[in-house]
């Protein structure tokens, strides 16, 4: 199983799930980015219990971090994660933390 994200307006019965990467991705390449720059939030999006539920106040650092680690890829022609980056990060720009929760696993 891989690492989804999740959008939800609140209320709301169901919501988006998106792909982030499989199981394999994510520990073959998404780790090793986030443990080469020294990422705090990014490490635990995959861990299926830290970020169920996303809180608001660590969007700006968790944008911040997929910044770093979109370059990081980029540098290594990693095309697809740099969609699902962009993806997230439009995500969080076109909705308002007030009216939508988020969440990884």
């Amino acid at each position: 199983m891989g690492v989804h994200f999740h959008v939800q307006r609140r209320g709301a019965p169901s919501g988006e799930l998106y792909n982030v990467s499989g199981r394999s991705g994510w520990e073959t390449h998404w780790l090793v980015g986030a443990r080469e720059l020294g990422l705090v939030i990014v490490p635990h999006l995959g861990d299926g219990g830290t970020y169920v539920s996303f809180p608001p106040e660590d969007i700006p650092q968790l944008i911040a971090e997929l910044e770093l680690l979109r370059a990081w890829f980029e540098g290594r022609e990693y095309d697809l994660y740099l969609q699902f980056i962009d993806r997230i990060i439009r995500v969080f720009d076109e909705t308002d933390p007030a009216e939508f929760e988020y969440g990884f696993g």
